[in-house]
């Protein structure tokens, strides 16, 4: 997943006209702010469900379940656990980088796209009240836009 991107349209122009120390010192900051609001609302797990409890063994089954920060684990027929230490631990892998007229929010994990993908996550985390890339950004991209409108009048309007 190579992360969640919000671009203005002709913000180079207008910190030309603005001139480059006001409106890149004070953008600067606003981009930041708003790819911390993004990364603190992607970065949160949804409610532990069902089909993250450890499970008994039963000829019904089933006896799998995830276990999240390790991974998918089993129980066997005799009692004892398997498990694969997959787990690349979405939450925590989620970053932010910025800069003057940019920020970014993304995350290395492997499988990110099936969890929080808005156009390739599975159906399986959909249900599970996974939040997407796109939810994130319609989310919070309201609030970044007023920032970006009360930095630039307020650059705007300063003698």
């Amino acid at each position: 997943m190579a992360g969640i991107v919000i671009e203005i349209k002709g913000i180079k122009s207008a910190q030309r006209a603005l001139g480059t120390i006001a409106g890149g010192a004070y953008l600067k900051g606003v981009f930041r702010a708003g790819a911390v609001m993004m990364h603190h609302d992607i970065a949160r797990y949804p409610e532990s469900t069902a089909a993250n409890l450890p499970k008994s063994w039963s000829s019904d089954g089933p006896n799998s379940w995830y276990q999240r920060g390790y991974g998918p684990k089993w129980v066997r027929k005799d009692g004892s656990v398997g498990g694969r230490k997959t787990s690349q631990t979405l939450g925590r892998s989620w970053t932010t980088s910025s800069g003057k007229t940019w920020a970014a929010v993304g995350t290395r994990a492997s499988y990110a796209r099936y969890v929080q993908g808005a156009d390739t996550q599975a159906r399986f985390h959909k249900a599970r009240g996974w939040r997407t890339d796109r939810q994130t950004l319609d989310k919070v991209s309201e609030r970044v836009i007023k920032m970006i409108d009360t930095v630039i009048g307020r650059i705007w309007n300063t003698p």
